[in-house]
């Protein structure tokens, strides 16, 4: 709707804005008072209203900050609304009898100063992971949870030229304020085809949820476009049942294959640890010699939490795992 009268009778411009701009954070529409409740007068000035209001917002692009939007709409309606009287003198004293004040165009009047978003800064996606990684680090996260957090935000990234419709170059150049609450939702559709357990996918969701929770607070996006994206209903299954365990044929080809031979010795004692000890994935990577013990002339590994950066997933898993020999 481009013209409309309002109660008091008088005529208005009216613009929505598009949803992928509203996800954004601006405004639903703009409205601007053409000063005048006669519809022959109202059409004329809507034409130079409508027209330029239109090409204003055509031009807003990933760099357009949403206040200087507003505050550029107000200079330039109040420019045009200036010139009403000048254009139309004669019209307006018969009509009105007296002069129309020219009143300071406010978009959302009665919306708080609170809701208007700081100046934003366009920071690509990667930057922003850079950015995010390191204020982990500083946070005195641990290094593997550091780790999941960029891998799981990286395949979130990657994933942008399949859920999204951008080509692989061009999503180096994607923004952080570019994502949209579609975007989150096509990505949690496309993870749930992907194969892996409702826990995991719950994990990636959550990453991704944090990297933009972290870039709203830097006021590197309006809003977090992953807020109210859930993975959905949890299946009925036990918590033992989501994964598929790997038999003896899986686990001899692993051993087996040219990659896991190509691999650091350390690589190889983790996956034998694991193989063979029951030891979780951080249990096992952050075993040291002391953590040897010879009991009863049994060699065991001590899991616990004792050295530095050395933590366990709960106090229930302090133990000994002894080396039976075959």
């Amino acid at each position: 709707m481009y013209l409309y009268r309002a109660p008091n009778n008088v005529y208005f411009t009216r613009i929505c804005l598009a949803k992928s701009l509203r996800d954004k954070g601006f405004p639903f529409d703009v409205k601007v008072s053409l000063l005048t409740s006669d519809r022959a007068e109202a059409v004329i000035r809507n034409i130079d209203v409508a027209g330029t209001l239109k090409r204003i917002i055509n031009s807003i692009d990933h760099k357009t900050r949403i206040n200087d939007f507003i505050r550029y709409v107000d200079e330039v309606i109040n420019e045009i609304r200036a010139e009403f009287d000048n254009n139309n003198s004669a019209s307006t004293a018969q009509a009105k009898g007296h002069k129309i004040p020219i009143r300071e165009t406010k978009l959302y009047e009665h919306r708080e100063t609170t809701a208007i978003v700081q100046a934003m800064p366009a920071v690509t996606l990667d930057e922003a992971l850079v950015e995010f990684v390191v204020s982990k680090q500083k946070s005195g996260i641990r290094p593997l949870s550091i780790k999941q957090l960029s891998q799981r935000t990286r395949h979130f990234i990657e994933l942008l030229p399949i859920i999204a419709n951008r080509s692989s170059k061009n999503t180096q150049a994607i923004c952080t304020n570019d994502i949209t609450s579609a975007d989150a939702m096509k990505y949690r559709d496309e993870l749930l085809t992907q194969g892996r357990s409702y826990k995991s996918n719950k994990e990636y969701l959550a990453a991704v949820f944090q990297f933009f929770k972290w870039c709203q607070l830097m006021n590197y996006c309006n809003q977090n476009p992953f807020e109210n994206v859930t993975v959905g209903q949890k299946p009925k299954v036990k918590a033992n049942q989501e994964r598929d365990r790997w038999d003896a044929s899986e686990l001899k080809r692993l051993l087996h294959s040219a990659e896991f031979n190509a691999s650091t010795p350390d690589f190889k004692w983790v996956t034998r640890l694991m193989l063979y000890g029951g030891l979780r994935p951080s249990e096992a990577c952050q075993l040291r010699p002391s953590n040897i013990k010879l009991m009863d002339g049994i060699y065991c590994i001590n899991i616990d939490d004792s050295g530095d950066n050395q933590r366990l997933k709960n106090l229930m898993l302090n133990e000994l795992r002894p080396f039976i020999p075959n």
